[in-house]
């Protein structure tokens, strides 16, 4: 364990759980009894970004660079605002290193890459959430994970279906 986790509940499945991927289909629960969804493993400081003019510059910087616009108009602005200020939430934390599962991440890393993402990224994480049918139990953390990881997971998810549709029509 790092030791900046703590076990928030004394029920066994709020320990961090060892060698699970983002990829599993299937997690461990929440406990239901406590309604708390903005919880996170992220360690997440606000107000996060230093200044907030600060933050306000990442949004715009982030906003041109994934094409919001377009975005909103094909998905609608609750979904992508919300995705939006998960990678604002993580790009200005306070924090040298943010938690995603079992990997510590430079902060400044996850910054960079996010504002590298393109309109495509943030598609392709939007289908494969929409496709998953398991039960996530932290959103936010999945999303920041599905985020990081959009750029090097996306042309090999597009080539294995490609592929998959090609062997079917044989």
């Amino acid at each position: 364990r790092h030791s900046a986790e703590v076990q928030t509940s004394e029920f066994p499945t709020s320990a961090l759980l060892k060698n699970r991927s983002l990829e599993v289909g299937k997690t461990d629960s929440n406990n239901t009894k406590i309604n708390n969804t903005e919880l996170s493993d992220i360690n997440l400081s606000y107000p996060a970004c230093a200044e907030l003019s600060q933050r306000e510059n990442y949004k715009q910087a982030l906003c041109d660079s994934i094409d919001y616009d377009v975005l909103v108009e094909r998905y609608g602005s609750e979904k992508i605002d919300g995705m939006v200020e998960i990678m604002l939430d993580a790009m200005c934390s306070d924090q040298d290193f943010i938690n995603l599962g079992m990997d510590k991440i430079p902060t400044m890393l996850i910054t960079d890459l996010f504002l590298s993402l393109k309109s495509t990224h943030i598609e392709y994480v939007i289908e494969c959430m929409e496709k998953n049918t398991s039960n996530i139990g932290n959103i936010k953390n999945y999303l920041l994970r599905a985020l990081y990881n959009a750029r090097n997971t996306m042309d090999f998810y597009y080539t294995n279906a490609v592929n998959r549709d090609f062997r079917r029509n044989d």
